[in-house]
């Protein structure tokens, strides 16, 4: 509870506010979700696993006239069991003086406790003068922290900081923006109970964009830092990073095509890593794990991308190791979006009205790591052809997807290309992916309440690693997968599923594996808008294998049979969401499948939430 006073009329354009307030938590009381300021519990150096009543006392007043004129003052004090004693003081002052303008704030914080004493320091004052091109301006920031025992010792620091920064800017008004700045900042470690200055980094920071010609906006980003790690009582090696990024939006003939290019480059210490897979619940998880060789202990190449939910799931978790490489990073994401005019869809010509159901989508990212300095390889995302021993990683997906139709209720086509590589060096040496997929789906709409849909599929799968030479394989697969959906209720959908899938290891090194899939299925949803929505899958699968001496229980068998065994298989699922109240939504999973040699597995989950 507390009390509030906005403002009443002071001296000139200024008001007086007060504001003071108090809190009382028990120690049996949980958030829900969070409410306070992410620093709070830093700020008082707080354990938040102690639970412990908790009350807080706060004022505040000052006089304010706007954000840039005012003077505010504001004390707390906070008592938490054993885990907190102490105040809390800040004092923010901004002042305009026409062109010149003043942003001032200081913060203090004491927490006494018997074991142990802690106190933050936070100092910030920004000044700059506005012209009528140029903004220039200096800012000071500091930040003190220290953790002492009874005896009085510095024991630990959670920052300790002081940092001076010039910069100049553009004036808001201009229609190009530009800024540069320098900073120096010093870091401060505890070393032999007090104080030592620990690294000296200097920032220099360029950036400029705006909107040229009305159709393309230009934003370019640079930044340099030298960081000097040998100047205290640990040195570690000195660090020199270059970073920098450029955006491109552009929009042609009339708006019809759009582009949006982002490059990003980096120069800097890389860590050499090493992956290990680290055990996540239920439904969260993007691989899992069968023991193969079924000796209880997890080795790498027993982990493969999961197909269905299991019950142990796993992520791929990358460990840096101690060793560092210098290496140049960068970035290319380019996305095209092309539409015929709209125009064309009432011209009497019928070449314009057929190319004007056409569309296309399409992007392109490349993302490499070397150590390589040649210009061309590092900038310019069509050279890939980077020698191995200076190659980190390197990873490129294209995809691109055209439509016919798109956006006719009663019938569309759509065609499209998915290129997946990557490549990436680790301490165990290279791992390498890739993926080839070329898709097209054509659905058309029978009545008012039913309609078909059939894709189909073709493509490549790679996987190749110098160190787990037992998952390398080369599958070639096929898919087509005809769909009959009717929906006489807007609340209800019935689907009936079908589909072919036909694959092949064609490996050097493999037994040229043959797997064929057959399935068929229903689906049925039930929804009621903003209350509940009811999916349920049932499906049949006959997998008829030709692996030649593979043993199913590989990562080889694992791919070609997804997840499931040779003959009759059987899955099915259901999810249930409920919105109970406003804010507080259920939602339920269940699914399992059965294989005709193998017991039935059965994976539930239910969730509570509560938005606000």
């Amino acid at each position: 509870m507390g009390y509030e006073n906005k403002g009443r009329p002071f001296i000139r354009d200024y008001k007086w506010v007060l504001n003071t307030s108090v809190e009382y938590d028990q120690d049996r009381f949980a958030a829900v979700d969070r409410f306070r300021n992410p620093d709070f519990e830093r700020n008082w150096n707080e354990n938040v696993n102690i639970k412990a009543n908790n009350l807080i006392v706060d004022a505040s007043t000052g006089l304010f006239k706007s954000d840039m004129n005012k003077v505010i003052y504001k004390i707390t004090k906070r008592e938490k069991g054993t885990d907190v004693n102490g105040y809390q003081q800040d004092l923010t002052l901004n002042k305009n003086f026409k062109r010149y303008q003043l942003l001032a704030n200081g913060f203090l914080s004491n927490n006494n406790r018997s074991f142990q004493r802690s106190n933050w320091q936070k100092l910030s004052v920004n000044q700059y003068y506005t012209s009528r091109y140029l903004v220039p301006g200096v800012e000071y920031s500091k930040e003190f922290n220290a953790i002492r025992d009874s005896l009085n010792r510095i024991t630990t620091s959670l920052m300790n900081f002081e940092q001076l920064k010039a910069y100049i800017k553009s004036n808001d008004t201009l229609a190009v923006r530009f800024f540069a700045d320098y900073a120096y900042r010093s870091d401060y470690e505890v070393y032999r109970s007090e104080f030592a200055l620990n690294s000296i980094a200097q920032t220099l920071q360029f950036g400029a964009g705006g909107v040229l010609k009305k159709n393309h906006e230009l934003n370019a980003l640079f930044t340099y830092r030298d960081l000097n790690n040998s100047v205290g009582p640990t040195p570690l090696p000195n660090e020199e990073n270059v970073t920098g990024r450029l955006d491109w939006n552009a929009s042609v003939l009339k708006r019809h095509v759009r582009s949006e290019i982002t490059i990003t480059t980096g120069t800097g210490r890389e860590l050499k890593k090493q992956y290990v897979f680290q055990s996540v619940p239920s439904g969260m998880g993007n691989f899992v794990w069968k023991d193969f060789n079924k000796d209880g202990k997890q080795d790498l190449n027993e982990f493969v991308e999961k197909v269905y939910n299991d019950t142990l799931e796993y992520i791929k978790v990358f460990v840096p190791t101690d060793e560092y490489t210098k290496a140049y990073a960068n970035t290319y994401n380019q996305r095209i979006d092309i539409t015929a005019p709209r125009s064309w869809r009432t011209s009497e010509s019928w070449s314009k009205k057929m190319v004007a159901r056409l569309s296309n989508l399409s992007s392109w990212t490349v993302s490499k790591k070397i150590t390589d300095d040649d210009f061309a390889k590092r900038f310019l995302p069509f050279v890939q052809s980077i020698d191995e021993s200076k190659l980190l990683s390197f990873q490129q997906v294209i995809r691109s997807t055209f439509f016919y139709n798109r956006a006719n209720p009663l019938y569309g086509l759509e065609g499209g290309l998915l290129l997946n590589n990557s490549k990436v060096f680790l301490n165990q040496g290279f791992d390498k992916r890739s993926q080839r997929e070329w898709n097209c789906v054509a659905r058309y709409n029978l009545t008012s309440y039913s309609s078909v849909k059939i894709g189909g599929l073709d493509g490549l799968k790679i996987s190749a690693s110098d160190f787990l030479t037992s998952k390398n394989y080369e599958i070639y697969y096929k898919r087509i997968n005809p769909e009959i959906a009717f929906q006489p209720r807007n609340s209800f959908r019935l689907t009936l599923l079908g589909g072919a899938t036909f694959k092949k290891n064609r490996h050097a090194l493999g037994n040229n594996e043959k797997v064929e899939l057959y399935d068929g299925g229903l689906e049925m949803k039930v929804n009621k808008l903003s209350q509940r929505t009811i999916t349920t899958t049932i499906k049949y699968i006959r997998i008829n294998a030709a692996l030649n001496g593979t043993q199913e229980s590989t990562a080889i068998g694992y791919e070609l049979l997804e997840a499931l065994l040779p003959g009759n298989n059987y899955t099915w699922n259901l999810t249930w969401q409920e919105k109970l109240t406003n804010g507080l939504q259920f939602s339920f999973s269940y699914e399992g499948r059965k294989s005709e040699s193998s017991k039935t597995i059965h994976i539930g989950r239910m969730q509570l939430s509560a938005l606000f």
